[in-house]
């Protein structure tokens, strides 16, 4: 039998695990995401499965590919 996929955190970040922040998940309009007025680093999106993309939600960070730089 095979196990049942681990349901995601909408909250946090599939990339680095820290908070997302989006607006979305906290119960608000999405007009008012952050991720809306933020330039997402095309190769950062490359790293979610496919089929995760524009599923999950990135942290600010993760997004604009700074993550990993300052950790």
């Amino acid at each position: 039998m095979a196990a049942s996929p681990t349901p995601f955190d909408p909250t946090r970040c599939p990339l680095c695990g820290q908070a997302n922040s989006c607006v979305l998940a906290a119960g608000g309009e999405l007009r008012d995401c952050w991720c809306l007025q933020t330039p997402m680093d095309p190769a950062v999106l490359e790293r979610l499965p496919a089929e995760e993309r524009d599923r999950r939600c990135l942290c600010p960070a993760c997004a604009a590919g700074v993550a990993g730089e300052s950790r």
